[in-house]
């Protein structure tokens, strides 16, 4: 089990959804997760390649500066492009996996329930794992964490 305390997340302040689309910036995340949430929310990019690739770099190294926790001199740019958030673990411990995938409980239905709940509400979770994701989920909207974990009482 993966020990998630924070995950960051991209909100698109500019998106026509409703909610806006958010993206999980998830260190298991390839530059190419990356740039095709990108390329989606930013459809005015230059059409010349070239440009094209700068722009996308500027803000690739940008996200990878901010997983790192340092500086760069690129990371205006991507806040002035979106809300950045840092979402911390704050259901007061870890989720355990037997909470979701237990109880006899088919874990690939398990999954694809939890990716339709972020599409559901325009997240994107790139490549972020289930413990990430729920985490981000249970930030944005508690009830729908709560209808994808079962805990029993004891």
């Amino acid at each position: 089990m993966k020990k998630v305390e924070e995950v960051i997340c991209l909100l698109d302040q500019c998106s026509p959804l409703t909610p806006p689309s958010v993206f999980i910036l998830s260190p298991d995340n390839t530059d190419e997760d990356n740039e095709a949430w990108l390329r989606k929310v930013l459809p005015d990019l230059p059409e010349d390649e070239k440009r094209c690739r700068a722009v996308i770099e500027c803000l690739l190294e940008a996200e990878r500066a901010l997983i790192a926790r340092r500086p760069s001199p690129v990371s205006g740019v991507l806040r002035y492009m979106f809300e950045i958030y840092r979402v911390k673990l704050t259901f007061g411990e870890q989720i355990h996996e037997d909470w979701v995938f237990g109880e006899g409980r088919d874990r690939d239905a398990v999954l694809n329930q939890i990716y339709a709940h972020c599409e559901a509400i325009n997240l994107d979770p790139g490549n972020a794992s289930w413990e990430e994701i729920l985490l981000v989920l249970e930030a944005l909207d508690m009830d729908r964490v709560k209808q994808l974990v079962c805990i029993k009482a004891n």
